[in-house]
């Protein structure tokens, strides 16, 4: 039987939803059905346990999202354990721990210590952000490499592949550690590559008039035939205030995406 997990996270006012396509055994399940939760992408401890107190009793989720925390150790641990205690999810952009191939490192012993107090409650991180979206609207490196510009379609789509699988295998190795953690990220485009080059996960996003069936469509193919997990962002409507839609618009999107899952 296929396991429906939804997870709607905030960003600033951005909503999330999560769904994984791996077949699991009911009875073995030990998350919960549907994630709802928050994502804090400024601010810093103080701001995230005033995000978590406000949100706890009707999330289950939340996403560390500024780097006053994900690059703070102590900061980050404390933060995590806030969740914890308050019995949510978590996930953080990867956090970036001092690392030394002499003795146990600070990095090493922090995971073990993430991976022995948290658990599965820790459900991943997030590298990078919109690779697709930004080769396809110029803004990454151009997709030549040494030899010159790409000679077909064929062609530039391997040379983004190989590009963004060296970004993601470079986040396992120097900010994870190769601990086995699963990592996200959110895109516009290009979803089937960015699944090629590494992500376990990716939240598709439901922006501007961008047709919602279409994008579910996209990522759920792409995910379901290379065995990853797939979500859908709902962001922003327009790049003027008030910027999102009505609420019942954006409560019209959250259900297409659960009921598309």
């Amino acid at each position: 039987m296929k396991t429906k997990c939804v997870m709607v996270l905030l960003l600033a006012l951005f909503f999330f939803s999560l769904y994984p396509t791996f077949p699991a055994n009911v009875e073995a399940q030990t998350e919960p059905d549907v994630f709802v939760g928050v994502h804090l992408g400024y601010g810093d401890v103080a701001e995230a346990k005033a995000l978590i107190d406000r949100t706890s009793s009707c999330a289950n989720f939340v996403l560390i999202g500024t780097s006053r925390i994900f690059y703070d150790q102590l900061k980050l641990t404390e933060t995590f354990q806030y969740a914890y205690d308050n019995d949510m999810y978590f996930m953080s952009f990867a956090p970036s721990i001092p690392h030394s191939e002499e003795g146990p490192s600070p990095r090493d012993l922090w995971f073990a210590y993430a991976n022995q107090t948290w658990g599965d409650r820790l459900v991943g991180f997030y590298a990078y952000d919109e690779p697709g979206g930004q080769i396809l609207d110029g803004e990454l490196l151009p997709l030549w490499k040494d030899e010159g510009m790409p000679s077909n379609s064929v062609e530039a789509a391997e040379n983004f592949k190989d590009y963004l699988t060296w970004r993601v295998d470079l986040v396992r190795s120097r900010n994870l550690g190769y601990w086995n953690y699963p990592l996200f990220t959110a895109d516009y485009g290009l979803y089937w590559f960015n699944y090629k080059g590494g992500y376990d996960g990716l939240f598709a996003e439901f922006v501007a008039n961008y047709n919602r069936q279409l994008t579910v469509s996209l990522v759920r193919g792409a995910a379901q035939i290379q065995n990853r997990q797939w979500g859908i962002l709902i962001g922003w409507k327009y790049d003027y205030s008030p910027y999102l839609a009505s609420g019942e618009e954006l409560f019209e999107d959250m259900v297409f995406a659960y009921d598309s899952g």
